[in-house]
């Protein structure tokens, strides 16, 4: 289906359009590797040392300016709020045309069967 749940707004912000439009278009899996390289999360660490370097990093929060941290929160935030309000409605509305295409339904009854859809572009 189209990405009209924020892909379209986020995915351009994080790792620039090109591979924004590959992963969207493709819809092809990220490892944990390739998305911290790409900067769509911060680190990867074993699971067994999660919660140490979350503590650890929610500590080093903790410790800073508590109003710099937040108001530099609210001003960068202000870049994905901005772009969510000019991409998301497009998006869903796109999103709800689509959903009543033969291809999306083919999508669908493909994905419930187990088999590689067959699109015709109706």
């Amino acid at each position: 289906t189209v990405a009209g749940d924020g892909g379209c707004a986020i995915w351009p912000l994080l790792i620039g359009m090109a591979k924004a439009k590959e992963y969207l278009f493709t819809g092809d899996a990220m490892s944990a590797r390739e998305a911290e390289r790409m900067g769509v999360i911060n680190k990867v660490v074993p699971s067994d040392q999660l919660m140490s370097e979350v503590m650890a990093f929610a500590q080093r929060l903790a410790a800073g300016a508590p109003s710099a941290i937040k108001y530099t929160k609210l001003a960068i935030n202000r870049v994905l709020i901005e772009r969510i309000n000019l991409v998301i409605p497009n998006s869903i509305a796109w999103d709800f045309l689509q959903m009543h295409t033969k291809d999306f339904h083919e999508a669908i009854n493909a994905f419930s069967e187990k088999r590689t859809p067959k699109f015709t572009g109706k």
